[in-house]
């Protein structure tokens, strides 16, 4: 916890004034998208960083993407999919409430994904 006073490591943790704030929303939704996934690799997607993530038991990966911009660049990014299915897109959300969804959009077998410097997560199986 942390308050809104100027002062050397002040600003760390996930709630100010015993109060969320944004990191704690994205913290929460990380822990219950990947839950038992594990990292299996990072790759480049077109400009996009993509972290995979996989579960051993289930033939399921969820890609983590954004873009390592330091702007406020949004790029549409081209996934192969290889056969498979994209389920799921979710942006990493800052509030209370759901996390914001994304329109699955297929294109010659490749995922279109709205891609920006907030996490988006793809549920591919």
């Amino acid at each position: 916890n942390d308050t809104d006073k100027p002062q050397v490591h002040g600003s760390s943790g996930l709630t100010r004034d015993y109060h969320p704030k944004p990191s704690f929303f994205a913290v929460s939704h990380l822990y219950a998208t990947l839950g038992n996934f594990r990292f299996s690799r990072q790759t480049t997607l077109d400009t996009a960083l993509a972290y995979e993530f996989a579960q051993d038991t289930l033939n399921q990966k969820i890609l983590a993407v954004w873009l390592p911009s330091g702007s406020d660049l949004t790029r549409t990014i081209r996934i192969p999919l290889a056969g498979r299915t994209a389920t799921r897109i979710e942006r990493m959300p800052v509030d209370e409430g759901p996390a914001p969804t994304i329109p699955i959009k297929v294109q010659n077998g490749d995922l279109m994904l709205p891609c920006s410097e907030s996490v988006t997560y793809v549920l591919v199986i």
